[in-house]
This record gives structure tokens, C-alpha cells and sequence, in this order.
């Protein structure tokens, strides 16, 4: 057995020996052989089994006779890429494109695509994602060192810098070329030629001493952006871009003559922002700007409606009268919303509201001064939730909010032992927000409500003990349909809905809650009212045929009582007649006594035409009216004065 292997072995040795002979070049002396490529014979070199590296003359080649298999075997500084066919292209070694980079027009197509992102990493060692199915408008590119993307936004990125080596791209569907650096790498430097967006998602990188740990930034031929509506961690700040276009970043920190950017200092600490609707700041433990603020902290900034501008400094040292550190002070200038911990500080149409954030699932705050320009407000947090409102211009160390008192020494700022209390009422009238689990006045609704109150005259708020905030289902279970408020008839007590804060401006609360306060009040009035039912075209006895009997459903109604609160005359509209301010109050006489109250609240666009014997809307028993409540001192004088009556 042994034996006949021995045999087989040597008779596959000769006949492997007999092909090695037959095929070896040169051929011997005054012989041709088809197999060898000989010049003076070039014509008979067989193209699909020959020698290839008996070529030593290249130019003599037939390059259209070269099999696309035998291709590899061709020296790549030899190849003659602009002969070759589309097949022959496609059989070239990535040794082979490294040479003919500036050749090809397309990696993705023209040549394998695995063996050109070989050959990029072989030549810059950088890894390019061309695998893969692409489609035909996709173009790319790398003449001159330069990576380039010839369809969509035509990214391009310079290989031949060594800024991206170890790291690795991804090209978009839109033609961006996305970088991922390498987790070892610790710093990037984008050359200023370059447009390209660098993704962060997989590890921190620093970039001119600012830290990218999260999400996609844009750099665009030396200018840094965020994309449109995503979201990134930067300098440990989470900042997300509500524009389309993106928003702009700057790293010096001051002001630049343009709109939408972030500029941040971070070696000063300074953070200068543009911003828009949509954008949103969240502040991170461990960042410059607000360097108080712990893992628990929430820290927000969103700007509402038209641009918003906000500045951010941050003010070093320690007060040199205590010697305590000094807080962060943000200045704001347009519609915003800032989330500190659960508090709420909103400017909205020139107002500041204040409430508490109920979807913060972080309660603790961070000490700071905020404050906001147009208002010359500021207001002072301290780090348990505690806030104080006042004037920008304040100096006296003891002052008293609405919602809080606090006791400021130590040259008026603000300290870790501030002494804040919350308190529970409002000029008489408790307050109570039974829709959330806080309950208590400092809810964004309550706190509007009780800056109404403060404009009411102490007779008319005498009138009710407490003002209680619903949910929109209790509040319907109570109120019924389409009410803005209701009384709890002879509780002193008023019900307002919590369905939009945006509708609790304290003008708003104003007309709400004078009209539901008129309803308790009782005045010695009815020699006025029997006077109104005897005038010509007088809607007297109330309700009597006016409208529509109910406006949604009411309460009492299911009690069996027939209550009328027809929101329109029967022909239509809601305009004075018959010594009524408007439809509604005509249902009754409280409702109609209510709606002078209002129409005295609402301002002189309600009562101006009432007074004014001139107009269509006037009636003589109007300033009867008025003036018994003036009398009563539910109208503020100051008022009564404006309407003539002393």
C-alpha cells in the first residue's frame, strides 16, 4: 500500500515538472511559445492561460483581450486604468486602487467596493462604508486625499490630514459623509475645507478644548453646527436645535451679528444664546456655566414663539461684604420658559408667571438669579425649591412676594440659608390647587389667580373665602360645558378650571373671577333693578325669552331646577340691550349684577359705550348701576373715577 502511494507521488511530481517546463519563459532559443509574451511575437500571447509576469513591455498590451479574472495579476503601477472595461474595473485588488485613486471617478461603482474600502484603509487608515448595495445617483470619490460625496449635499473630507485616522465613515442617503472617531481618540481638529458631520454617540471627543459627548454635530468648511431638530451633549449641556436649518455654534462666549447659535466660553464660563421655538437647554452636573448643580438638579430653558435672546454669565469669586460664592446669573430677553427643579418661570406676552412643573421627575433646584429684561424683574432660587420675585432693581435685604416672604441679608443676595416661606392664601382668599398632589400656592394657575386678586377691591374679595383649581373632568362635573369659572352658591367659594395655563394671565382672572364674586355679594339694589323693569324695552323679568335656554349642561339642571345661562340674545349676538352689559347677564339679576362687575374689571373697551348716550349700547340705568357698585366700593375707585362717577 505503501508502495503505490510512493508511485502516485512521483508521477504527479513529473507531470506538475513537465507543465512547469512547458509553460516556462523565455521559451527555448528559435521557438515561439504562445504562453510567453514575447514582443516580436506579441500577437500569439495567449491572454486567458499565459504568463503574465513575462510581460515586460506593457505599453504593447492588448488591453481589451485580458480576461477580467487575469486582471489582479497585473502590476498595479502598470495598470492602464482609462482601457480598462467596466468588467476589468471591477476585478481590481485593492493594491491596484491605491495606485489609481485620483483615476476613479466612483468608489461605490466603478471599482469592487469592498476592495476600495480596503484600499482606503491600507493607504490613510481609515475605515469608509462603500460595502454594501448603493444606488446609482450615489457618487463618491478620493482624488488629491480628499474624500468626496458628488450627489446630495457633496460632503468632503481631507484623508491625506491624518485628522481621521483610526476612525471610521458612514455616507448618508443625502450625501453626508458621517465621521465616528475612534473610541482611542481623544481630540479632533476639523480642517477648515472640510463640510462633514462628526457623530459622538459612541465616546467623548474633544474639540478645541470643548467637550462633544453626545449626538451629530456638523463642521462646514470651518464652521460647527447642530442639525436641525436633534439633540446633542455638549459641554455637558444637552441642547436641542429646533430649527430646520440647525443652529449655529461659537466658542468664544460673546455676542455675534446674527440669529440662531449657542456661544459658549468655557474657560470664562460665559454662554451667549440665540434662540427660537423649539430649542431646548438642559444643564448637566458637571457643567461651567451652572457649576451648583447636583445629579438631582433639573435645569431647563425653552424658548416660546418668536426668538428669544439669552444671556448666561456666570460671575465668579465670593460677595466681598459675606464672603459667600455668588450665584449664576441668567439674562434673558424674550419668551421663555425655565424649569428649575418642579418650579416654573415663565414670560409670556410680557408677563411673568410663576408654578410648579409637574412632570420634573428631578425636585431639587439650583441657587441663581434670573432675570429678565423687558420686565426688569429678577428672580432668586435657592437649591430646595425655594424662589423670591423682585424688581430688578431692588435693595431692601427683607421683601415680601406674593407667594413667599424671604429674609435676604448679607448686601441683598441670595444664600444656601435663605429664609423662604410659602404661604397658603392670598389677601384673605385660600388658595387650592386640587388637580395636583402639591396643593398648595404655587401652582402656575393659583399663582396668576392671586395677582387678580390683588387688583379687586378688599369689598369685593370679602365676598368669598376660597379659590379652588380643578381638573378639566372635575371641573365639567361641577361648572358643566364651556364655563370659565363657577361659584359655589352660598359657600363664598370659586372653581377655575386647570385645562391651559396659558389662559391664566391675572387679567384673565380678573374678569373670571369679579363676575363669580359679584355673585355672592348681596347689595341693597333691588330698587334699582325694579326701576330697570320698568323702563321701556326692558329684558325684564330676567331670562324671560332671551336665548337659548342652557349653554352645555348644567349641574342644577339634573337637581331638577330651571336655570337659565343663554351665552346670546335669541336672534343672535351677545351686545348690551336693555341696561344688560351683554346676553349672559340678563338671565338673572345676579348674573346681570355679576357682568358690571366684570365689565368694570374688563377696563373702559367694556364700559366706555355703556356711559355714552351717543352710542347704541347706552342706556341710562347703566350708570345706576355703576354707581350703587362704586357706592359699595366692589369697583375700584380709580375706576369710578374714569367713568364720571365720584
Amino acid at each position: 500500500m505503501k508502495a503505490n502511494r510512493f508511485v502516485l507521488f512521483i508521477l504527479v511530481f513529473l507531470f506538475l515538472g513537465v507543465i512547469y517546463v512547458s509553460a516556462s519563459c523565455p521559451p527555448p532559443q528559435g521557438e515561439v511559445d504562445n504562453l510567453c509574451f514575447d514582443p516580436a511575437h506579441m500577437e500569439l500571447f495567449d491572454y486567458q492561460n499565459g504568463d503574465y509576469s513575462s510581460i515586460t513591455d506593457w505599453s504593447l498590451v492588448s488591453w481589451n483581450l485580458i480576461p477580467n479574472t487575469r486582471i489582479p495579476e497585473v502590476p498595479a503601477q502598470d495598470l492602464r486604468y482609462f482601457m480598462l472595461s467596466d468588467g476589468q474595473r471591477k476585478a481590481m485588488t485593492a493594491q491596484q486602487i491605491v495606485v489609481h485613486f485620483d483615476k476613479i471617478d466612483d468608489l461605490a461603482h466603478d471599482v469592487k467596493p469592498e476592495e476600495a474600502q480596503k484600499a482606503i484603509k491600507e493607504k490613510y487608515r481609515v475605515v469608509v462604508e462603500l460595502s454594501g448595495k448603493k444606488p446609482k445617483n450615489q457618487i463618491i470619490s478620493l482624488k488629491n486625499g480628499i474624500l468626496k460625496t458628488g450627489f446630495g449635499v457633496q460632503d468632503r473630507a481631507t484623508l491625506s490630514s491624518g485628522r481621521y485616522t483610526g476612525g471610521a465613515f458612514e455616507i448618508s442617503e443625502e450625501g453626508s459623509l458621517i465621521f465616528i472617531p475612534a473610541k482611542t481618540q481623544k481630540s479632533i481638529d476639523i480642517p477648515a475645507s472640510d463640510r462633514l458631520i462628526v457623530d459622538v454617540s459612541k465616546g467623548a471627543i474633544l474639540f478645541r478644548g470643548n467637550s462633544f459627548s453626545k449626538g451629530r454635530f456638523v463642521f462646514n468648511e470651518g464652521r460647527t453646527f447642530i442639525l436641525g431638530f436633534e439633540t446633542v451633549q455638549l459641554n455637558r449641556v444637552l441642547i436641542t436645535s429646533g430649527n430646520p436649518d440647525g443652529l449655529k455654534l461659537y466658542f468664544d462666549g460673546q455676542w455675534h451679528e446674527e440669529e440662531h447659535y449657542i456661544s459658549m466660553d468655557t474657560k470664562k464660563g460665559d454662554l451667549y444664546v440665540d434662540f427660537t421655538n423649539g430649542d431646548h437647554l438642559e444643564f448637566l452636573k458637571g457643567n461651567v456655566f451652572v457649576p451648583n448643580l447636583e445629579e438631582k438638579d433639573r435645569l431647563v430653558l425653552s424658548p416660546q414663539y418668536p426668538t428669544t435672546l439669552s444671556v448666561i454669565s456666570q460671575r465668579h469669586g465670593k460677595d466681598k461684604y459675606s464672603n459667600i460664592p455668588l450665584v449664576p446669573e441668567m439674562r434673558m430677553s424674550g419668551e421663555v420658559i425655565v424649569e428649575n427643579g418642579r418650579n416654573l418661570f415663565v414670560v409670556r406676552g410680557g408677563r411673568l408667571l410663576t408654578g410648579i412643573n409637574k412632570e420634573s421627575q428631578r425636585s431639587g433646584s439650583v441657587p441663581l438669579a434670573l432675570v429678565f429684561l423687558e420686565k426688569s424683574i429678577k428672580v432668586l432660587t435657592d437649591e430646595v425649591g425655594n424662589y423670591v420675585t423682585l424688581p430688578g432693581d431692588y435693595e431692601n435685604p427683607f421683601y415680601e412676594c406674593l407667594s413667599c416672604t424671604i429674609d435676604l441679608t448679607q448686601n441683598s443676595r441670595l444664600q444656601r440659608d435663605a429664609k423662604v416661606t410659602f404661604l397658603r392664601s392670598a389677601k384673605g382668599i385660600r388658595l387650592t390647587d386640587q388637580s395636583t398632589a402639591f396643593g398648595e400656592a404655587g401652582s402656575l394657575e393659583l399663582i396668576a389667580a392671586a395677582r387678580g386678586l390683588e387688583k379687586l377691591t378688599p369689598a369685593l374679595r370679602k365676598s368669598t373665602t376660597d379659590i379652588i383649581l380643578l381638573s378639566p373632568k372635575d371641573f365639567e362635573k361641577r361648572c358643566g360645558q364651556d364655563a370659565d369659572g363657577c361659584a359655589g352658591v352660598g359657600r363664598g367659594t370659586i372653581y377655575l378650571p386647570k385645562d391651559d395655563f396659558a389662559r391664566f394671565s391675572p387679567e384673565w382672572v380678573i374678569e373670571v373671577v369679579s363676575h363669580e364674586l359679584g355673585h355672592n355679594v348681596e347689595p341693597d339694589v333691588d330698587a334699582v333693578w325694579e326701576e330697570a323693569a320698568r323702563l321701556p324695552n326692558s329684558a325684564l323679568p330676567y331670562g324671560k325669552d332671551l336665548g337659548e335656554k342652557t349653554v352645555g349642561k348644567s349641574p342644577l339642571q339634573t337637581k331638577g331646577i330651571d336655570y337659565r345661562n343663554a351665552a346670546t340674545w335669541k336672534g343672535g349676538g351677545d351686545e348690551a340691550r336693555y341696561g344688560c352689559t351683554r346676553a349672559y347677564g340678563c338671565n338673572n339679576k345676579q348674573e346681570d349684577f355679576a357682568t358690571h362687575i366684570e365689565c368694570a374689571y374688563t377696563g373702559s373697551s367694556c364700559w366706555y359705550n355703556l356711559l355714552n348716550p351717543e352710542v347704541n349700547d347706552w342706556h341710562e340705568i347703566h350708570r345706576k348701576k355703576f354707581t350703587i357698585q362704586c357706592g359699595h366700593g366692589y369697583i375700584p375707585k380709580d375706576t369710578c373715577k374714569k367713568m364720571g362717577i365720584q
